[in-house]
């Protein structure tokens, strides 16, 4: 069997691995940096070698409008906060009180899940 060809992750440009097995499913995983391909660096499970890396191969990264965190919306609504400790994003709504916050983008919109 030919393994499925896999792009370069989108985050950190790193090749993807291949995991898995016919009776727990298959998966890619970044090889890099996992800190720079949030969400997530892995695709999820699939039933086959080439779902798995359809999966992996649609990823693409996203553009983040990062905006300083002086200007954030203190009203209660959900934002992307930047974490300068942790260097990730975390959600909730900003309330001024965490010094490790510097930016602040829009929460992005979750996936269309296909109802069938």
């Amino acid at each position: 069997m030919n393994s499925p060809t896999l792009k370069p992750c989108p985050f950190c440009g790193a090749p993807g691995q291949m995991l898995g097995s016919a009776d727990k499913g298959w998966h890619v995983w970044c090889t890099g940096d996992e800190e720079a391909c949030s969400p997530s660096p892995m695709t999820h499970i699939a039933w086959s070698p080439a779902a798995a890396a359809e999966y992996w191969n649609k990823r693409v990264a996203a553009t983040v409008d990062w905006r300083p965190i002086a200007d954030a919306p203190q009203d209660g609504t959900r934002l992307m906060l930047w974490d300068s400790v942790s260097k990730r994003p975390v959600f909730g709504s900003w309330r001024g009180d965490n010094p490790a916050i510097t930016h602040y983008a829009a929460e992005p919109a979750g996936p269309e899940v296909a109802h069938g």
